[in-house]
């Protein structure tokens, strides 16, 4: 219940006998039935308590390091405010490979496989393992970030592969914290 131009309870807030609340809520005041506490909390929001209490520790290792909290003062915008906050999103949130381009690889040393990966900070690493149709590890190594665009890296192939046809690309994407992205692009006769 909105409680509107009531002289008795103006400035007003905590609990009224055992049985409704009063607060301020988007700036009015608001009443209502006593809040019922949580017998137990489910696995789930154990786990994400967990997982929260591990960024926040994070979030507080980054700020101690000058060069790494100047880094996160740069994420700060509308939706982030401080730079900690900045660290604490970067842990919670993993990066993502929006796609693995294979169009320019024929099996030729030399060869470029582009790779897409976003995150809400910053991808600070992507690898790239090549395994051919016999399911052996043909090469792998680091993919190199696209200077014209942020979000791209490019790796380039090393080793002739002869049979191209099943060969698996796998990619995985670093942030900071350490979270991780994998994807997987499998070839076929083109």
């Amino acid at each position: 219940m909105l409680i509107k131009n009531n002289p008795l309870l103006k400035g007003v807030s905590g609990m009224l006998g055992k049985t409704f609340v009063v607060r301020e809520w988007r700036g009015r005041q608001v009443m209502s039935n006593r809040p019922k506490k949580r017998k137990s909390i489910s696995e789930k929001q154990k786990a994400s308590n967990e997982n929260f209490k591990k960024a926040a520790q994070y979030a507080n290792l980054a700020m101690t390091d000058p060069v790494v909290a100047a880094d996160y003062k740069k994420g700060i915008n509308f939706k982030t405010h401080s730079a900690k906050q900045a660290a604490l999103r970067d842990y919670l949130v993993a990066p993502t490979i929006d796609y693995i381009k294979v169009n320019e690889y024929k099996g030729v040393q030399g060869d470029t496989i582009t790779i897409k990966a976003i995150d809400d900070f910053r991808v600070v690493k992507v690898t790239v393992e090549i395994i051919d149709g016999n399911g052996e590890v043909l090469e792998q190594g680091d993919a190199v970030r696209y200077v014209r665009k942020k979000y791209i890296w490019k790796y380039r192939t090393s080793l002739m592969n002869n049979c191209i046809n099943g060969t698996e690309i796998k990619v995985a994407a670093f942030d900071r914290p350490g979270n991780r992205a994998d994807k997987t692009e499998e070839i076929w006769e083109r």
